[in-house]
């Protein structure tokens, strides 16, 4: 198993500053270590079967580090329908790269794997996801668990015309947090 390597807000800057991210991917983790300045960071190793972006990012960071679940607030998205009064408050619980919520052993999308990064499990109205494949897309996605169909084996599927694009990658979403609950009485405001 791989081990998770926890670190400072200063240590974390460093991670980010020493990688060979392209820019924007460095500005947006920046942003997000300086608006949790107080927080524990960790990164962590990947698996082999996961596209060679994330095992990438896993080795420079992953997000906030708790022993519990971990939820997130996002200030935007990138796509207007989803930054409506409906999700402007909701926290997204950090599924840290999972394959499905339970119901399916892996959700496809035009063929490709999902991997799913956080969802608002109380109605699962907005799933993020991203690719898993080697496509290069480092998009995270967003859909409706309800929009999923059921496929032989177990697997589901996602219409492609039920997805859309919420962020520009991974580091960019962590860029747009805007709050971290690590409990219903424990909320961390973003400070920038």
């Amino acid at each position: 198993m791989a081990k998770r390597i926890k670190g400072t807000a200063e240590e974390a800057k460093n991670w980010v500053m020493e990688s060979t991210l392209v820019e924007e991917q460095k500005a947006a983790l920046g942003q997000f270590i300086s608006s949790f300045p107080t927080q524990t960071f960790f990164k962590k190793e990947r698996r082999e079967s996961d596209p060679a972006w994330l095992r990438e990012l896993g080795n420079i960071l992953l997000g906030v580090d708790s022993e519990n679940l971990l939820w997130y607030q996002f200030n935007h998205f990138d796509h207007s329908e989803y930054d409506d009064y409906r999700f402007q408050d909701s926290f997204y619980n950090d599924q840290c790269f999972a394959k499905d919520l339970g119901e399916y052993s892996e959700i496809l999308v035009e063929g490709e794997p999902l991997l799913i990064v956080a969802a608002i499990m109380e109605n699962l109205r907005s799933v993020l996801a991203v690719k898993s494949g080697d496509s290069g897309d480092l998009a995270v996605y967003d859909f409706s668990y309800e929009d999923v169909k059921r496929l032989d084996g177990g697997k589901g599927e996602i219409p492609a015309s039920m997805v859309q694009q919420a962020f520009p990658s991974y580091a960019e979403m962590l860029g747009r947090v805007s709050a971290v609950m690590f409990s219903e009485d424990e909320i961390v405001e973003a400070t920038e």
